[in-house]
Parts: C-alpha cells; sequence; structure tokens
C-alpha cells in the first residue's frame, strides 16, 4: 500500500473524527491499548494481539485505511501525536494533557542481525520489515528517511544492529551508507541507544526473517 507521509497524518485525524460518543473514550482506549471500530464498522484502531491484524509489531496499531478498505500499521508514537493534536483543535485540552506520553509507548528494544544479508535488496527488505517502514519501494535512502520520522516508521528505545562486519565484508558501500545513516540517526536522536556490534552475540541469525 503506497501512502505519502501527510497522508497518514490526514488518516489518523479522519478515523479519529467518526462516531464515537464522546472523546473520553478515545483516551480511554488509547490509555488501555484497547482497539475499536465506529458504529458502521467501516474504520478503527486495532493494537497487536488482535485479531485480524498477525503483522502488527510491537509498538504499533493499525489503522483502518480510508481508500482501500485495508489496514495500514503505525507507530503508536505517530498516532498518540495525532490525537493530541486532534482533542486540542476540539478545545479538549484537560483531555490531550490526560494521554499517554507519546514517546512512552515507543517500543523499547530491538536487535538486528545483518549476518546473511548478502545482497543490498535482502539487507533493504530485512531493515523495513523489522523496524515498521510503510514505504513498499525504497532504496537505503528511504530508509535514512523513514527512521528519521515516526510516521513513517516504528523504531525502538534501544536498537542493537549485530553482523555489522558481514555487510561490511560483503557489501562495502552499502556498509558505508548504512553508517552515515546511523550517524545522522545518533545526531537526530541522542536519547536513543544504538549499538553496532560486529559478530552476532545474540544469536539472532538470519532464520526469523
Amino acid at each position: 500500500m503506497k501512502i505519502k507521509t501527510d497522508e497518514i497524518d490526514d488518516l489518523l485525524y479522519w478515523t479519529l473524527q467518526q462516531s464515537w460518543p464522546v472523546e473520553q473514550h478515545l483516551v480511554d482506549f488509547a490509555s488501555r491499548k484497547v482497539g475499536f471500530v465506529n458504529n458502521e464498522g467501516s474504520c478503527g484502531v486495532r493494537y497487536p494481539g488482535s485479531g485480524g491484524c498477525p503483522r502488527i509489531l510491537p509498538g504499533q496499531v493499525a489503522v483502518h485505511h480510508w481508500r482501500q478498505g485495508e489496514f495500514l500499521a503505525v507507530s503508536e508514537v505517530a498516532y498518540l501525536n495525532v490525537m493530541t493534536q486532534f482533542l486540542r483543535d476540539r478545545g479538549e485540552d484537560d483531555l490531550a494533557n490526560s494521554l499517554p506520553v507519546p514517546e512512552s509507548r515507543r517500543r523499547e528494544r530491538l536487535v538486528l542481525d545483518l549476518a546473511g544479508a548478502g545482497t543490498v535488496s535482502i539487507l533493504v527488505s530485512y531493515l523495513k520489515k523489522q523496524l515498521g517502514l510503510l514505504h513498499s519501494e525504497m532504496g537505503m535512502a528511504g530508509i535514512k528517511q523513514a527512521m528519521m520520522d515516526d510516521r513513517l516508521s516504528n523504531m525502538p528505545r534501544y536498537l542493537m544492529i549485530e553482523g555489522f562486519g558481514f555487510v561490511e565484508g560483503f557489501l562495502p558501500a552499502t556498509c558505508k551508507e548504512l553508517q552515515d545513516i546511523i550517524s545522522c540517526y545518533r545526531n537526530a536522536f541522542p536519547d536513543r541507544v544504538l549499538t553496532l556490534c560486529e559478530d552476532s552475540p545474540s544469536g539472532e541469525g538470519q532464520s526469523r526473517r
């Protein structure tokens, strides 16, 4: 599913505008991580573990797509940011202030093992899947853009990238590009932790792809 960055905000805002009884319910749902659907069953939000959306990662919600009747997985951080603005636009500042702090819903930890990613396409596909990137077609430049934007990715508070030596040996040019991306990411988000390992100490391996 292709969607532009600004359309994600529109989709989230549109979903919140549907026929819910009161805004307090939206805050309650978000606080308890409970999914919901409108009276017509045409839009709503689902959390990980709910039926029908097995591909939702921790730290994501699935929002009913207003065009194709599908669900689009976005980070819960982005969802709460839009809900905060939605409530403030309606003059519900007290409700907005009672929402969970978006950053508190960022997924805590993720280990990526790049050992075995012997081609650029395999590497890109693996990063897209594990980081919850939305765009269906993107290279390393697109991955950088997505990692910097909570609307486009599902970045954790702590990220460990293993098997870096493998990529360095098989894909030296791509490895340099990835190092530049990591450097930019660290500079942009000094409060998050990103650790690089030459080998694969956790034993995650490539079998989970």
